[in-house]
C-alpha cells in the first residue's frame, strides 16, 4: 500500500507528463520533476505543521501556503525561514501518525 506522499507524487507524474509531452528527453524530465515533487512535499509538510501546531498566526501562514504558487512559496520560506525549519519537522512527525 502506498502512503500519501507516494500516491501525490504519481498523480502529479502523471499530470505533468500529460501536459509537457515528448518535448523534452526522459532524463532532464525526470530530474526536474524531482526536484519539484521535493517543494511540493515539503510545502505540504510545512503547512500541515503550521495548520496543526501554530498559533493563530502562523495558521493563517500555513493555510496562505496551500494556496501558494512556486514564488510565493519561495517567499514566505525566505521571509520565516525559522517557522519553516521548525514546522517541516512537525508536519513530518504529524504526517507519519496519520
Amino acid at each position: 500500500m502506498q502512503g500519501k506522499s507516494e500516491l501525490q507524487h504519481e498523480k502529479s507524474w502523471e499530470r505533468t507528463k500529460n501536459l509537457v509531452g515528448d518535448k523534452v528527453n526522459s532524463h532532464k524530465y525526470s530530474q526536474i520533476h524531482l526536484i519539484i515533487m521535493e517543494i511540493v512535499e515539503e510545502k505540504y509538510f510545512v503547512s500541515l505543521g503550521m495548520r496543526e501546531r501554530g498559533g493563530s498566526f502562523v495558521k493563517a501562514i500555513g493555510e496562505a501556503l496551500l494556496h501558494a504558487d512556486m514564488t510565493n512559496v519561495q517567499k514566505l520560506k525566505e521571509t520565516w525561514p525559522e517557522y519553516w525549519m521548525v514546522y517541516l519537522k512537525w508536519g513530518q512527525k504529524i504526517d507519519k501518525q496519520k
